[in-house]
């Protein structure tokens, strides 16, 4: 009797629902210790021994968050074969000498396989319900809409392609401000370069060889009808001038890797489709007096 009294007042206080008051009475309650205690007097807590009650809210919202902490996983799935090829790439150019888009490879795989990990983790917790499924679940889709929209646009290959970008860029403004100087482009190897040794030549090398640094160099083309596409320099971060005879029209183009670690050497190309891509080549005229200078591309 006195056990019936202390599950009545536990059921009637508090501001849990009955069914949780009765659940958590009887398993904190000296009843459960009692393998004959006539629990049949009792449906209720009979009822709630075999199973716990659902504290988490409807049906519908646990399967809406199972569903979203399972998309939250897949979405976390592109940093982690990222971050896995990442690393993968750093023990390859630690291991063995060969040319490489200088990157912070190990850091940044490492960061990106334990932003994965973490989702990956969380959507397992929210779909078997390890833990409060809304939590994990809301961690999950965080972590993995951050990767779907970070991955695409970060890692070494996408760094390299807008490295190169910027560097002829900046080539081809210090080429501007020459012939603004002179009332010509450059027509020697000296006057090329004096007009870029400090952008680009004098910036710091994005590609490496072993520990060493790879420094910038330059490449004149006289007489040239358009951009030089031949034979490729046996270097990445190689500059080709082809300038017209007339010294009033020039054609740049770069050498670059069609992969950050151990690629072959390619010319740089629109999108970093260094298959099938156009050639990124970048073309200037003189400029006449009272013309507008045409926008850089830095």
């Amino acid at each position: 009797m006195w056990r019936e009294s202390v599950e009545t007042r536990e059921v009637r206080g508090g501001s849990m629902s009955c069914g949780e008051r009765a659940w958590k009475t009887f398993r904190l309650s000296p009843i459960s210790r009692f393998p004959d205690f006539p629990i049949s007097r009792f449906p209720k807590v009979m009822r709630l021994s075999r199973r716990p009650p659902n504290m988490y809210g409807s049906k519908v919202a646990q399967w809406l968050m199972r569903g979203a902490g399972f998309g939250g996983g897949l979405l976390c799935l592109p940093a982690l074969a990222t971050g896995s090829a990442i690393v993968l790439q750093w023990i390859h150019l630690k291991t063995q000498f060969v040319m490489y888009f200088d990157y912070n490879y190990f850091p940044v795989g490492v960061l990106w396989l334990s932003c994965a990990l973490i989702g990956i983790s969380a959507s397992v917790l929210a779909v078997t319900h390890r833990v409060r499924y809304g939590r994990a679940a809301l961690v999950a889709v965080g972590i993995g809409l951050i990767s779907a929209i970070s991955v695409p646009n970060g890692g070494p290959r996408a760094q390299m392609i807008t490295s190169m970008t910027s560097l002829l860029g900046h080539a081809d403004h210090s080429l501007a401000l020459w012939d603004d100087a002179h009332g010509r482009f450059p027509g020697s190897d000296a006057e090329l370069l004096d007009a870029l040794k400090q952008r680009p030549l004098g910036e710091k090398p994005v590609f490496a060889e072993g520990t060493r640094g790879l420094p910038y160099a330059v490449r004149l083309v006289p007489d040239a009808n358009g951009p030089y596409a031949a034979l490729v320099p046996n270097s990445p971060g190689v500059f080709v001038y082809a300038i017209r005879r007339d010294l009033h029209e020039y054609w740049l183009t770069v050498t670059t890797l069609d992969r950050p670690v151990a690629g072959r050497i390619v010319f740089h190309r629109v999108g970093g489709d260094f298959q099938n891509g156009k050639l990124w080549v970048i073309n200037r005229t003189h400029r006449q007096d009272g013309q507008l200078q045409r926008g850089f591309v830095e």
